[in-house]
């Protein structure tokens, strides 16, 4: 039974689209043939517990959303303490690593520059980024009746992962709608949030923020 280690790196941690996706993922599976664990990285502080599970699997898969253009900080944290840990402890296998990263913006390509990042780690440490779904428009896409298109691309990287579909290095998935709809139910579902917190739509046009 192979090793098979989801780190979820999203604050969002249990209630993130990350989540979705990796439940999606796993739907695709066979679990009766992995040992399936999951870290939620926003909840613990990294140790060596951890990089072990990581150096000891056979199966990597990080789902993360888009920061800033970049990743996450706890993912950058982990990159730097794993880098470490890799030059004072060898093991003799590498991981088979996988990316799942969403963004908000409408673009999937938006997320190009963070999927180099993660690919240029694993060659730092001697693994191999083998495949990533790069996910654009965020939550819509599962909001909307394309959520088909994840439930395909999940499907086809479970396949990849269980050695019965050619490796693809990105798989890119983009909601299939006019730009300015998809900015137009962007901007309503901010509008909800804000009046979740209490502002105003003009408050979010001035880029008012009240603290909880």
């Amino acid at each position: 039974m192979k090793k098979l280690l989801i780190l979820n790196a999203s604050p969002k941690k249990r209630k993130s689209q990350s989540e979705r996706f990796t439940a999606e993922l796993l739907r695709h599976l066979d679990e009766g043939s992995y040992d399936i664990d999951k870290v939620y990285l926003y909840e613990l502080n990294y140790s060596k517990y951890l990089f072990e599970q990581i150096a000891t699997s056979d199966i990597v898969i990080l789902a993360t959303p888009l920061y800033i253009d970049c990743l996450p900080a706890k993912v950058l944290e982990l990159f730097e303490d794993m880098e470490q840990f890799t030059k004072e402890t060898f093991y003799e296998t590498k991981p088979a690593c996988y990316l799942i990263i969403n963004c908000g913006f409408m673009e999937a390509s938006q997320n190009n520059t963070a999927i180099e990042i993660v690919g240029r780690f694993c060659q730092r440490v001697g693994y191999r980024l083998r495949q990533a779904v790069s996910i654009g428009s965020g939550a819509m896409i599962l909001e909307t009746r394309q959520k088909s298109l994840v439930e395909r691309a999940m499907c086809q990287l479970a396949r990849t992962i269980e050695g019965r579909e050619p490796l693809a290095e990105v798989i890119s998935l983009n909601v299939k709608m006019p730009k300015f709809l998809f900015m137009s139910r962007s901007n309503n579902l901010w509008i909800q949030v804000g009046k979740k917190r209490g502002l105003t739509k003009g408050e979010l046009k001035e880029g008012y923020y009240k603290a909880p």
